[in-house]
């Protein structure tokens, strides 16, 4: 989606100037939606076997811990270790979207 503006010189300031080259870019198109990709990416599957068993779209690091404790057997201080490496990549990965504050943070997977 291109567009084009026509503004005299005198009226345009800085920001409007940089705005207009950000848009006159053909790599930021601001009102494309996301495309969907082949690529897959890895994730640990003992952690999606974990992620599977919970049905909330919305779930805590706690509920991870749990979950993890009872299906792998893991030590409470395994399971949050485990599922804290976890959480790091696919939120570095940006599969898992935090929500919420430090102390009432939740996590939601990404649709894509």
């Amino acid at each position: 989606m291109q567009f084009l503006f026509i503004v005299k010189p005198s009226y345009l300031d800085c920001l409007s100037f940089a705005y207009f080259c950000i848009l006159s870019n053909p790599k930021h198109e601001i009102f494309s939606e996301p495309e969907m990709t082949d690529k897959t990416i890895p994730i640990n599957k003992k952690f999606k076997n974990v992620l599977l068993e919970i049905k909330d779209k919305t779930f805590s690091r706690l509920e991870l811990i749990s979950t993890t404790e009872q299906l792998l057997r893991l030590t409470n201080i395994q399971a949050k270790r485990f599922v804290s490496r976890n959480i790091h990549v696919l939120t570095s990965r940006k599969l898992l979207v935090a929500i919420g504050g430090k102390n009432n943070r939740g996590y939601r997977i990404t649709p894509e």
